[in-house]
């Protein structure tokens, strides 16, 4: 197709520019010299500028080439590196095909759970743990992400492939209107819900959900607020907090707060933090098959 293209680009330029020629050498030359001289005057620039054409042949053909656009890559090809493997985890993930999600998980960085649970934070180092930024750091047996301009992830590389429980505590470094501390969950076909101790006001928990995918630049996708209480979040303040996925719903517990949501998720599912500008730290992430 390419090759067709190009060879309609070159012959329009040629012809365009034998028209003009033989315009111009019609308007001014025929009465001065006959029909004859016309004729053979023509063919000698024709031949003149088709040589031209065909020197600058290599230009013609760079521009008529179009740009190659970005594409995703096909995600039945197979790639080397992890991060090959992530994009075409991403796509999938994008395109619904859970199944193909379940292959790649197998074959990139992610790791499935093994035995009936799994500490997901060592205490002392991030490993395990894809952070999309540098701000994160451990302190003190804690994942730290401090106060910032921007949004910043880390994605568990650990997964899980059937019901579980997630038991973590976080804590506030600063509050500011608008922002959030959470905790997100994301299945093999994108669907979603987090749990954010959110700095609005009321300072409240509450469940959000949507349909979101993640690529090496962060975690995208709508979202909508589901369900909420008043918790009245408190700077410096360790919050326990207990979330369930059974299959069909989603809940989250505090202690004193307990919400829920309809939740039918794609196993294997995908485990992110989260912190919105005013920073977080989180401690004792641990996780358990039902």
């Amino acid at each position: 197709m390419e090759s067709i293209l190009l060879g309609l680009h070159i012959a329009v330029r040629v012809t365009a520019l034998l028209a003009i020629v033989f315009l111009l050498n019609f308007l001014y030359g025929r009465r001065r010299s006959g029909w004859l001289h016309f004729f053979w005057r023509t063919i000698g620039i024709g031949t003149l500028v088709l040589l031209v054409s065909l020197v600058s042949l290599p230009e013609i053909t760079a521009s008529a080439q179009v740009a190659p656009s970005v594409q995703r890559p096909d995600p039945g090809a197979p790639r080397d590196s992890s991060e090959a493997k992530l994009t075409n985890l991403t796509t999938a993930m994008e395109m619904g095909d859970a199944d193909r999600v379940r292959q790649l998980t197998k074959e990139g960085r992610w790791h499935i759970i093994e035995g009936d649970s799994a500490e997901l934070f060592d205490g002392t180092t991030l490993k395990g743990w894809w952070a999309l930024s540098d701000q994160w750091t451990v302190q003190d047996g804690q994942i730290v992400c401090p106060t910032s301009e921007r949004i910043h992830f880390a994605i568990s590389e650990i997964v899980i492939d059937e019901p579980f429980q997630l038991r973590y505590e976080v804590s506030a470094l600063e509050r500011s209107h608008g922002d959030g501390k959470m905790v997100g969950f994301v299945d093999a076909a994108g669907y979603n819900v987090l749990v954010a101790l959110d700095d609005d006001e009321p300072h409240t928990i509450q469940i959000d959900s949507g349909r979101k995918f993640f690529d090496e630049s962060g975690i995208y996708g709508p979202w909508q607020r589901e369900v909420a209480a008043d918790l009245q979040m408190q700077i410096g303040k360790w919050y326990d907090v207990v979330c369930t996925v059974d299959g069909s719903n989603f809940t989250v517990s505090t202690g004193d707060v307990e919400l829920s949501h309809p939740f039918e998720p794609e196993f294997p599912i995908f485990i992110w933090l989260e912190v919105q500008r005013t920073g977080a730290k989180y401690r004792g992430l641990r996780i358990s098959k039902l």
